[in-house]
């Protein structure tokens, strides 16, 4: 199965939102540190944000996924 890199943006960006709202107990229940946390989003930002980028060179015309 081939997925678009629209397809792709729309997951990571509700994987980033889960995460924002996940992480904050984990940490709280000393399951992971802030540190951790802080940088698992960071990476599934920067990911959200290469895909944003190849979607709006593909398609210009679609509001991007925020």
């Amino acid at each position: 199965m081939a997925f678009t890199d629209l397809d792709k943006l729309k997951a990571v960006t509700r994987e980033v939102a889960m995460r924002r709202r996940v992480y904050p107990r984990f940490v709280a229940e000393h399951r992971m540190t802030q540190e951790g946390a802080d940088r698992e989003i960071a990476i599934m930002v920067e990911i959200a944000e290469d895909y944003g980028i190849k979607v709006a060179d593909q398609q210009p015309e679609l509001e991007l996924v925020k």
